[in-house]
């Protein structure tokens, strides 16, 4: 009997259907038996209390099949260390089909690592996150030189004038603009740092576990920021 994907779906905000990363184990599971699923710690901070895991989809043969990455911190998960590790695994099967089309935590600003939370509407005036206000000021300090600067840039592009000022909705939507940006500042940061864009991929994919920067959340995306960062700091003291 085949897996009974609608039999598992739970509704979460904004009303989208999701399967729990559990369920796409299951389903995984009775389709390859012979797979297995491998994670792994990319770093885990205990001191700035975040974490950072990496999941590898193995079939029998030991060829890779699909991979997933998840950063999570204490303002969003009280247990953000297992909730990064699950979250990686539930990225790793939507990649491999496994849930694709009910994973949300695969849009850019979602932070689900099964922990769904109660349906709602898509903007109901409900004040931003704690999770969505560090994210977005991790990424404003390595996108603007001058708080000011950010400020116009949102007034211009969300409709207010100040972060504190933002609804849920509205810090999504800021999260999801931001993340462009910062995905042409780091590839541009790459193209001066690199010899060659297979050299590239290759740290990226070492990193982060893909060598697709579409693929890579944004607070790993500042992750990597910081590390090409630091790789300019050296080759500048060279």
């Amino acid at each position: 009997m085949s897996f009974d994907v609608k039999k598992h779906l739970i509704k979460v905000q904004g009303g989208k259907e999701y399967l729990p990363v559990a369920k796409r184990l299951v389903w995984m599971r009775e389709e390859h038996p012979d797979w297995a699923v491998i994670t792994e710690a990319v770093e885990i901070n205990l001191v700035e209390k975040y974490a950072i895991f990496r999941a590898t989809i193995m079939d029998e043969n030991g060829k890779m099949i699909g991979t997933g990455t998840k950063f999570e911190d204490a303002s969003g998960f009280g247990d953000f260390i297992e909730k990064a590790e699950t979250g990686s695994i539930g990225r790793a099967l939507a990649v491999c089909g496994y849930g694709t089309q009910f994973a949300p935590e695969l849009d850019e600003g979602e932070r689900l690592a099964d922990s769904p939370q109660p349906n709602g509407n898509a903007d109901n005036g409900e004040v931003a996150t704690d999770p969505q206000k560090k994210l977005i000021n991790s990424m404003v300090g390595k996108l603007f030189a001058k708080r000011e600067e950010f400020h116009g840039w949102l007034d211009e592009n969300i409709g207010v004038s100040s972060s504190t000022e933002l609804t849920k909705q509205q810090a999504h939507d800021a999260i999801e603009l931001l993340t462009k940006m910062l995905r042409k500042e780091i590839s541009n940061m790459a193209g001066k740092r690199f010899s060659d864009r297979d050299s590239w991929m290759q740290w990226l994919a070492n990193k982060t576990g893909t060598g697709k920067i579409t693929e890579i959340e944004p607070g790993v995306l500042c992750t990597v920021y910081g590390h090409l960062k630091a790789i300019k700091e050296l080759q500048e003291a060279a």
